[in-house]
Order: C-alpha cells, then structure tokens, then sequence
C-alpha cells in the first residue's frame, strides 16, 4: 500500500479493496513493461534509479513482500488492470 501511494501523482486514485477471498491494492499510473514486471520483486530492484533520493528506500520492499507470501504459500499477482490505466496487485486468500 505505501509504494502505490509513495509512486502515485497527486490527483490519481489509490484504492484498496476486498472482493471474495481477494484483497486489491490499485493505483493510477503509467503501466508498467513485461521487463519490469518479472524484475520487480528482484531484492534492490527499482524501476526508476533516479528517484531514488526523492522517495527514499531501498528496493527491498515489493522482494519482502514476495518473500512473506510465498512463505505462507499465498498466491498474488501484479499487473495492469484490463484498461490499462492502473497497476493492480491482488492478494489471493485461501478459504
């Protein structure tokens, strides 16, 4: 939740929602490319490098987060919504 609002431009939408046995974090944004999709949740990885003093951190949270889920053998994914407008990461619960 906190880089979708971190690397959202003001005026665009970060919502957080609960379908079924699914949790959705979406944000307004520039999709993001195939290439960067399968680095994202590489340990360091930051998809723009000149941001780094802006924003801050240090790359490891997206590779936290991949770590913490596949512990707990939950599936999730990343991607852009149909539309292509926003970046969807959805947390899928086992019932």
């Amino acid at each position: 939740m906190s880089n979708a609002i971190l690397y959202t431009e003001q005026q665009k939408k970060v919502e957080l929602s609960l379908k079924k046995n699914c949790i959705i974090v979406s944000n307004e944004c520039d999709v993001l490319d195939e290439k960067t999709l399968q680095q994202i949740f590489r340990p360091f990885f930051r998809v723009d490098t000149s941001r780094s003093r802006e924003y801050g951190g240090n790359g490891l949270g997206l590779y936290i987060v991949d770590t913490i889920l596949s512990a707990l053998n939950i599936s999730y994914t990343f991607l852009p919504n149909p539309q292509n407008t926003c970046m969807e990461f959805k947390i899928h619960l086992p019932i």
